[in-house]
């Protein structure tokens, strides 16, 4: 297997993955506006413009264990407090 095989097995698990999660604005999880929208799964925050949710979400405070990069995504587990944080967001109308 060579190095394109697995950057393409890596991008096709992330895309599976991400077509079972909601994209939600980052307003909408109490982020920075100009963190972008991300997609949301059961247990995880994924995002394919990393730099800026590490940037204006706080998310490069996030431990390596935490967070995994597939592809062109990068993964974000509810494991990490600002994950479950923003996560919890969601179920609060305000």
């Amino acid at each position: 297997m060579d190095y394109t095989q697995i950057l393409e097995g890596a991008q096709a698990l992330a895309d599976e993955a991400t077509k079972n999660g909601v994209v939600w604005p980052a307003k909408r999880l109490g982020l920075d506006p100009r963190c972008g929208d991300m997609v949301v799964g059961e247990t995880w925050i994924a995002t394919c413009a990393p730099s800026r949710l590490d940037y204006y979400g706080g998310f490069e405070y996030i431990a390596a264990e935490h967070r995994l990069t597939l592809g062109d995504t990068v993964f974000y587990s509810i494991e990490a407090d600002r994950v479950l944080e923003a996560m919890t967001r969601l179920g609060d109308p305000s």
